[in-house]
């Protein structure tokens, strides 16, 4: 009798149990606050995320999120950074007419896996700058910022608040290549499987849709020079398109592109410092180019060299 209606009313349960989650993700995270995202959802978000028209709309709760990004992704997960409260959310301002790329303005940014007491939060604020170098010693932050950034972006165009004082942005595909792996069963090098994944980066971004891009220490599967040439040519590629791209790296020499493209490339970093024989994190960004390095003084604290 109901033939036809049965996978309308299956989609409306799984809509509504979409929306309890949300809901419920909200009740338990009261001091996230909701995003401002500017912009209209493509495709991919269509009927999935909704748009907040004015800055007291993100307080009535989340809007619609079935579905996340149409962007593949490989899932930024643990990240750091935190909390505090409240929001503002200003009316974004756009890079110019057709450019794609509206500012980011983040406050208090941090990932909701990571309890409040060990979360270091950070702040960050682009109007045109299209390429993020993020340099930095190990285990200093990078890679937890870029992870903080994703996750909190796939829970602002689900409809949930996020893990931040403000969060400002745009409706955009999300890519990254972060946890890349080889594959015995597909015979796959690592550096096989990771140059895949940026093949589909960059098709995608030539199909001219604005992108959020996140990449975490690419090409590393590979030698020192086509390391650098390969991540020079990605860079450049990605600033004749409207997309936002964050690489995190070791290899400072990528830091010298700034001066080469001004406006459109900016340098940031996560530094490290030792102190009585004792390596000390402040987890926090800043501008520039990362200046200490710890590789060489963890390898001889392990005994790996004198």
């Amino acid at each position: 009798q109901h033939r036809e209606q049965i996978m309308q009313w299956i989609g409306l349960t799984a809509r509504m149990d979409a929306q309890i989650s949300l809901a419920g993700f909200a009740f338990n995270h009261p001091d996230f606050v909701y995003p401002r995202l500017d912009g209209e959802p493509d495709a991919g978000y269509a009927g999935a995320v909704s748009k907040q028209d004015g800055p007291n709309a993100a307080q009535d709760g989340p809007n619609a999120g079935l579905d996340g990004p149409d962007a593949a992704q490989d899932g930024p997960d643990a990240a750091q950074d935190g909390p505090d409260a409240a929001q503002d959310g200003p009316d974004a301002a756009q890079d110019g007419p057709g450019s794609g790329s509206a500012g980011l303005e983040v406050e208090q940014l941090g990932h909701p896996l990571i309890p409040d007491q060990k979360r270091v939060n950070n702040n960050l604020t682009l109007d045109q700058e299209k390429v993020v170098i993020i340099t930095g010693a190990n285990m200093a932050g990078k890679s937890t910022f870029l992870r903080s950034l994703g996750v909190n972006t796939v829970l602002a165009y689900a409809g949930c608040p996020v893990c931040a004082r403000k969060f400002r942005g745009q409706f955009t595909g999300l890519h990254s290549s972060m946890r890349t792996a080889d594959s015995l069963q597909e015979e796959e090098s690592y550096f096989l499987a990771e140059i895949k994944r940026l093949e589909q980066i960059v098709k995608r971004m030539e199909k001219g849709d604005p992108m959020l891009i996140l990449l975490d220490e690419v090409l590393k599967g590979t030698n020192t020079t086509d390391k650098r040439l390969g991540s020079v040519g990605l860079i450049e590629k990605s600033l004749r398109y409207p997309v936002r791209c964050f690489i995190a790296t070791h290899d400072l020499s990528l830091g010298e592109l700034e001066a080469s493209h001004r406006d459109r490339v900016v340098n940031y970093c996560f530094e490290s410092t030792i102190h009585e024989r004792e390596l000390a994190f402040d987890y926090t960004i800043r501008k520039g180019i990362a200046k200490n390095m710890n590789a060489s003084f963890l390898m001889k604290q392990m005994g790996i060299m004198d």
